[in-house]
């Protein structure tokens, strides 16, 4: 089984792990600050089943990487990320 990095712990982000996570699939936010108040929210969504980590752990574990982040963060995440050879992209901007 693939694991799944969200990058964004927004709405759209938590319901995603939310959803996939219910389904069986191993999912991890990735977010720049675990302690921000998006984390927090997220964390209170969806207790301990998906764990919250900073992007670079998260994504080096991960086969696919769900970007759910608002679009004016999009550039700078990406860019901080380095190589994702053999990594599968799925945008969800």
């Amino acid at each position: 089984m693939s694991t799944i990095a969200i990058l964004g712990a927004g709405a759209v982000g938590t319901a995603l792990a939310q959803n996939w996570s219910s389904k069986g699939h191993a999912v991890t936010l990735a977010v720049r600050d675990t302690q921000s108040e998006s984390a927090e929210r997220a964390r209170a969504k969806l207790g301990e089943v998906v764990p919250i980590l900073e992007t670079s752990e998260a994504v080096s574990e991960a086969d696919v990487i769900v970007v759910a982040l608002p679009w004016r963060a999009v550039a700078d995440v990406l860019s901080s990320l380095g190589g994702l050879d053999g990594k599968i992209i799925i945008d969800a901007t």
